[in-house]
């Protein structure tokens, strides 16, 4: 799973910024008055500061995002008990470490394989049941 970061640069960001605007449809300009000008400076400080502040929590959301899927993953990975994934037809897509320990294999070979090789020919009609359900 790859996650959307920030612009690599201030560059990067100031290009896809002047690229957003050239998009958008240009307004006549007009002279502004000095106190008008003011206060639209001002309006524009208080927006970055606003953004500025919405991307420090969305970079710590992030991070906390990612922290939990690190723990959730070694969680999955380390649990005692075999868990795995498999799609409609019956092929392995996720398994945990100890579901491999019980099939018997290393967990990158099992990945992509049927799971039907590895169940008892008296169970076979159990797991059709199971995955047409």
């Amino acid at each position: 799973m790859g996650f959307r970061r920030n612009p690599a640069s201030v560059d990067e960001l100031r290009a896809l910024a002047k690229q957003r605007l050239a998009e958008r449809s240009a307004k006549a300009a007009t002279a502004l008055t000095l106190p008008e000008a003011q206060q639209l400076f001002e309006e524009l400080e208080v927006r970055q500061i606003e953004l500025e502040l919405q991307n420090e929590h969305l970079n710590a959301a992030r991070t906390q995002l990612e922290a939990a899927l690190n723990e959730s993953s070694e969680l999955y990975d380390f649990s005692p008990v075999g868990s795995l994934l498999l799609d409609r037809c019956g092929t392995i897509t996720k398994l945990n470490l100890s579901g491999a320990r019980l099939l018997g294999r290393e967990r990158a070979r099992l990945i992509g394989t049927k799971l039907e090789s590895y169940v008892a020919a008296a169970d076979q009609a159990l797991l059709d049941g199971l995955l047409e359900q």
